[in-house]
């Protein structure tokens, strides 16, 4: 998290720890976690990544984006959004939706 930030790829101000520390800010976090915020640069470049840099940035977060890759990225089962609790992975369960 500090090389991403360090790198402008994400916001510097980010938390981790365990559920009851991420609950000092985030009343809703069921679990352990990471929470951060992509940056602008860092959004451009997941998107690019992903081959959609005609998608403009604001648009990341869309549901109805849709990001495919030919490349497997291995997930942790339970990773929770403090933002969006209706996405999750897997389907159904506590944080985000992997479409």
């Amino acid at each position: 998290m500090f090389g991403l930030a360090r790198e402008n790829l994400i916001d510097g101000v980010f938390l981790y720890g365990t559920a009851e520390e991420i609950r000092s800010q985030y009343p809703n976090a069921k679990t352990l976690g990471i929470v951060f915020t992509p940056s602008v640069l860092g959004a451009e470049l997941y998107l690019w990544a992903h081959g959609r840099g005609d998608v403009e940035i604001h648009r990341l977060f869309n549901k109805a984006l849709q990001l495919t890759s030919g490349v497997t990225i291995k997930t942790t089962s339970g990773c929770c959004s403090v933002t969006y609790p209706d996405r999750s992975i897997p389907a159904g369960g506590p944080g985000f939706r992997i479409p």
